[in-house]
């Protein structure tokens, strides 16, 4: 489900997404040397792609910088280039866990979250990351075999098939190898 035209998404497409009950997500598939970062926690004993949502009234790309800022650190979040949008796609949660969340649709209105939908930017990026500078417990740069290896290991079927597709979709563009 990956936009072909690459725009960065409106305003007006993200309160959309939020009408729909999905939560809009930004994922950082930050490059170094043609390998992408990934990162661990051992409370979820996952490996993925940063990420995190974009607030009410915040375009995608500022919610992506303001994320990786908090998660990655600011000296390293500064060495992040210029990001494009590589895809989107979205993820509907089973439904005993649709409704948990409320995302605000205007300063008097909220709605259930039903799921996630992530836009995925790909961005060089020109720093040294330290764990110790990070919320995460292992970060790792590394090629797409082995993201894809460490991605296998994702137990939630939507975020592994999306992560998955991410992936592919930075190799086929060459910014992987």
């Amino acid at each position: 489900m990956y936009n072909s035209a690459m725009e960065l998404p409106t305003h007006k497409r993200l309160l959309f997404l939020r009408s729909r009950g999905f939560r809009p997500q930004a994922v950082g598939c930050l490059i170094q040397n043609y390998r992408v970062l990934m990162v661990y926690k051992n409370e979820h004993n996952l490996w993925q792609l940063p990420q995190g949502g974009i607030e009410f009234r915040e375009t995608a790309e500022r919610g992506l910088r303001r994320e990786m800022m908090e998660e990655l650190g600011k000296y390293f979040a500064r060495g992040i280039g210029a990001v494009t949008l590589i895809g989107e796609n979205e993820v509907a949660f089973p439904p005993g866990k649709q409704g948990r969340g409320m995302l605000k649709m205007s300063r008097r209105g909220k709605r259930p979250v039903i799921g996630k939908h992530y836009f995925f930017f790909a961005a060089e990026v020109r720093a040294v990351i330290c764990v110790e500078d990070t919320e995460f417990d292992d970060i790792r740069f590394v090629s797409f075999s082995e993201a894809l290896r460490l991605a296998a290991t994702i137990y939630q079927k939507g975020k592994k098939r999306i992560t998955e597709q991410a992936l592919t979709r930075l190799n086929e563009r060459g910014l992987l190898r």
